[in-house]
């Protein structure tokens, strides 16, 4: 999903479409690959790194595939909140997470090691889509309710999110 493509969905009275368009694309393409190698995750990495590399890292390999095809559902929010005109709302939300995302870290990889860095990164990428689409979904509503509106209209005060100027 461009962000061509998202500025011109500004001007049109449903923006969903092409929003769910582009989640459904992007989920129907990475899920695949994602259960192949969650699946084949310890023999694929026995067969290249040895049995007793895979033995002790496979379920790495598999929260990182989870957290990679959750992190690209979160492109679409991410790109139509950026299309918007309004970098400022996902700049907040990464510079929220951060200090949680830390102490969290820090806590898990000193009780699990290389497994609790995984673990945290698939939280991180999990929290981030979940707040990134209800604010995009929350764009949308807007947009959708003021269908009157040009183009022109569709500017920054348009999208103000309370707490967020």
């Amino acid at each position: 999903m461009s962000e061509p493509s998202i500025t011109t969905t500004h001007s049109t009275p449903r923006p969903t479409n092409l929003f769910r368009v582009a989640c459904l694309a992007l989920f129907a393409l990475l899920l695949p690959p994602t259960i192949l190698i969650i699946i084949f995750a310890k023999p694929g990495l026995a067969l290249w790194l040895g049995p007793d590399f895979a033995s002790n890292s496979f379920r790495v390999a598999q929260i990182l595939t989870v957290g990679v095809l959750i992190s690209a559902m979160a492109q679409p929010s991410y790109t139509f909140i950026q299309a918007a005109g309004r970098p400022k709302i996902t700049a907040i939300i990464h510079m929220c997470e951060l200090p949680l995302y830390l102490a969290y870290l820090w806590l898990l990889v000193s009780q699990m090691g290389i497994l609790g860095a995984a673990i945290a990164w698939l939280i991180r990428v999990s929290l981030s889509c979940t707040v990134l689409t209800i604010i995009a979904f929350a764009m949308m509503r807007r947009q959708i309710s003021c269908e009157s509106m040009s183009i022109q209209d569709m500017n920054y005060e348009n999208y103000c999110i309370p707490g967020i100027q």
